[in-house]
């Protein structure tokens, strides 16, 4: 399980003090659920060309499968930041959250200037192989 979802630093709150403070909710996701999830949907918007207005906007040239990975990279991450604003009460939640993350992205998608580019702050290049 992916535990980071919700929980702050480990250095502001040990865990037992985290786990006593928030005993009945949804903290965290399975991460290779969600990859899975986050995959399916980007072939989905790739096969249905919802995905067109994106990759016009993004390569104007010929799209290429660094476009399609930084693709995934940015649902990866919304959808990190959307199970945050929905702020289910336990795990069993996720198909409604994951059902509404696709539909928000597809109302995304009608706009003609959208690309979904991942935004890393500078505090998250540590997670990322450079």
């Amino acid at each position: 399980m992916l535990h980071d979802s919700l929980q702050p630093k480990h250095n502001e709150t040990n865990k037992p003090e985290w786990e006593q403070k928030n005993p009945d909710k949804a903290i965290g996701y399975s991460f290779a659920i969600v990859g899975i999830n986050i995959t399916d949907l980007a072939y989905s918007l790739l096969l249905s060309g919802a995905l067109k207005t994106h990759l016009y906007n993004v390569a104007p040239e010929t799209p290429s499968v660094l476009h399609l990975q930084q693709t995934f990279c940015y649902l990866m991450q919304e959808f990190h930041r959307f199970w945050i604003e929905e702020d289910p009460s336990d795990i069993m939640e996720f198909n409604r959250v994951r059902s509404k993350f696709h539909r928000r992205i597809l109302r995304q998608l009608k706009n003609p200037d959208m690309a979904l580019c991942p935004h890393f702050s500078a505090s998250d290049l540590h997670l990322v192989n450079l």
